[in-house]
């Protein structure tokens, strides 16, 4: 793979690992607190500041950072693939027609 492309899944997982701990971090600054949100909000947590360690690591081109970024991309395949079947995702898309 290029190194171009190394580099730029690398910054999206620094990026999206910086931007979901800070929304996490809202979350429990600006919300109400509940057992079952607390748990959630930790997984979440957990998958951000990992991506996060992801991105690091594939830049400073260690081979954890290759294996961990590939771990954080399949963490992510769910919730795509449950986008493209959800009619949800499908009425957001904009169509020539709109």
């Amino acid at each position: 793979m290029s190194k171009i492309w190394i580099r730029l899944i690398a910054i999206l997982e620094i990026v999206g690992g910086v931007c979901g701990i800070a929304f996490v971090g809202w979350q429990f600054v600006t919300l109400p607190t509940h057992r079952h949100t607390l748990i959630f909000a930790s997984i979440a947590l957990v998958v951000y500041v990992f991506s996060f360690i992801a991105g690091i690591a594939l830049w400073l081109e260690r081979p954890f950072g290759r294996v961990a970024s590939i771990i954080v991309q399949a963490i992510q395949l769910p919730k795509g693939l449950a986008c493209l079947s959800s009619t949800t995702c499908r009425t957001m898309r904009l169509s020539p027609g709109r």
